[in-house]
């Protein structure tokens, strides 16, 4: 016998611009992978692969990349 649920619910989901969107590069989070980095460091896992993983000292003390620069490397 399946348990039965009474009552209403309602879902609460954050701003999509808040939780989609990687404050680095600008773009939407495209998988799996972008969400669990996005939840670990804040960015999706190509701007992880580029600006984190060479300068993890730097961006664990709270540096990030200019967007311009970002956007002129075409991510």
């Amino acid at each position: 016998m399946s348990p039965s649920f009474k009552g209403s619910y309602r879902l609460i989901f954050p701003q999509v611009d808040d939780a989609c969107i990687c404050p680095v590069c600008g773009y939407v989070l495209r998988d799996d992978k972008d969400m669990k980095t996005f939840f670990e460091k804040e960015a999706c896992s190509t701007c992880l692969d580029i600006y984190y993983y060479p300068n993890a000292d730097q961006w664990d003390a709270g540096w990030r990349p200019d967007r311009d620069e970002v956007r002129k490397n075409d991510i």
